[in-house]
This record gives structure tokens, C-alpha cells and sequence, in this order.
């Protein structure tokens, strides 16, 4: 149930990074590095622009979509939901760096390599788990985010040895949207402290998660305008563009 939340969201965002991969190829058979160093930066910074606060938010109310999702029986699995949506940040980069770098560059072994040694170390980190009679899902969860971490910090120490691509930027805007991101938990604490309520699906509970919701949106949306994201007002003027369109129509 957990899983199945976290990846109908972001299997619609990680598409986006499978598409460009072709145009990343073809800049790179034409040798034109600096407009493949310019699709990867600006497609890396549209992916967590959306995937970053989209993985905060269900961290924060991971219980709360299970209940909405599910149902009441299923509340157990919400610290599940949070876990897989910290998960979601780590694959989103393991899939920037793996699909848009090493694969365009032509390193689909080295690729290979590195995610076989990562699921070894998850094979034995679960299998000490379960010889020490350890059952809760949530370890076994956290020993496979652990596994595919490595695989990122693997994926960049080759980036940085073989110089394919300076990786500075895709992780200043992953920083800058985490940051972001992160006034969602002050809400969620201060919304939980002056409006308490049951994990129960009636009025008060609803009211409860959408405050946090759109006050976790204001907030995002605040910090977007206050630093004058360049993404987010391109974003606000396709979407302008779409309204005025509409209308003429």
C-alpha cells in the first residue's frame, strides 16, 4: 500500500527523465558537451523541483494518505509511506545520474557493476536481519534505501574520476528544494500542536490535512517567489499561457 502511493506519484515525474535521454545522446554524438551539460542541469532541476517537495509533503503526512488511501486498518503502514518517500529523493538521483550521465556517455557496465555490488550489500544486510529474527519492514526498507544510496555515492565518485560532468549544480538545486521542503515539518508540528485530532476520517481530520497541505504549498510557492526561482516562473508562465489560451477559446 505504501509503495503503491509513493510510486503512482513518481512514476509520473520520473517518465520526464527517460524522454530526455535520447536528445542527451544525440548532443553527444554531435560532441556539443555544453548544450548535453545544459539539458542535463536544467532537466535534473525540473525533476526536483516537483519530486523533492512531492516526496517531503508525503513524509509529513504519510499516516494521514494511508488513512485517505486506504483505510483505518492500513495506519500502521505510514511511517512505510514516509520511509518510501525519502526513498523516492534517492532514486530520483540514482536515476539522473545513472540514466542521463553514465548511460548517455556509454558506461552501461559500469552501470551494471555498481548496481549488482548494491544489491549484494542489500542481500546481506537483510539476511542479517533476518538471522537476527528482525521482521519489522521498516528495517528492511531502510537496508535497501542504505543499498541504493551506496549505488549514488558509487555513481559519483566515477562522474568526478572520469570528469563527465560537474555535478555541482544538480545537487545546489536538490539542497535549495530540500531546504525548501523542509518548512513542511515545522507546519506539519505546528498545524498538529494548535488543531490536535484523531487518525480517524471525519471533518476535524480532513480539516487538519489540508491545512497542512496548503500551508506547506504557500510556503513552498513563498520561498519559490522570495528567491525568484527562474523554474518556478517559467512554470507560472506556461500555465498563464494555458489559462489565456483557454480563454481566447
Amino acid at each position: 500500500m505504501a509503495q503503491r502511493i509513493v510510486t503512482v506519484i513518481a512514476g509520473v515525474v520520473t517518465g520526464a527523465i527517460g524522454v530526455s535521454v535520447p536528445r542527451l545522446s544525440y548532443y553527444l554524438g554531435k560532441g556539443d558537451k555544453e548544450a548535453y551539460v545544459s539539458l542535463v542541469n536544467r532537466g535534473s532541476r525540473i525533476f526536483n523541483f516537483f519530486i523533492i517537495p512531492l516526496s517531503f509533503g508525503l513524509m509529513v503526512l504519510g499516516p494521514n494518505a494511508i488513512l485517505l488511501y486506504g483505510s483505518e486498518k492500513y495506519i500502521g503502514g505510514g511511517i512505510l509511506t514516509s520511509l518510501f518517500a525519502f526513498r523516492t529523493i534517492i532514486l530520483a538521483l540514482d536515476t539522473i545520474l545513472g540514466s542521463q550521465i553514465l548511460f548517455t556517455n556509454g558506461y552501461e557496465k559500469r552501470i551494471t557493476v555498481y548496481t549488482v555490488f548494491a544489491g549484494l550489500l542489500n542481500l546481506g544486510l537483510n539476511s542479517l536481519l533476518f538471522f537476527n529474527q528482525i521482521v519489522a519492514p521498516e528495517y528492511y526498507l531502510l537496508t535497501t534505501m542504505l543499498s541504493e544510496a551506496s549505488l549514488l555515492v558509487f555513481y559519483i565518485i566515477f562522474i568526478h574520476r572520469k570528469q563527465l560532468i560537474h555535478l555541482g549544480h544538480i545537487f545546489s538545486y536538490t539542497g535549495r528544494y530540500s531546504l525548501f521542503s523542509l518548512s513542511f515539518v515545522a507546519i506539519y508540528f505546528l498545524i498538529n500542536f494548535l488543531y490536535p485530532v484523531d487518525m480517524v476520517i471525519n471533518l476535524p481530520f480532513l480539516i487538519n490535512t489540508g491545512l497542512i497541505v496548503l500551508l506547506s504549498a504557500i510556503s513552498y510557492v513563498g520561498l519559490l517567489v522570495f528567491t525568484k526561482d527562474s523554474i518556478f516562473y517559467e512554470f507560472l508562465n506556461h500555465v498563464l499561457a494555458l489559462k489565456n489560451k483557454f480563454k481566447k477559446s
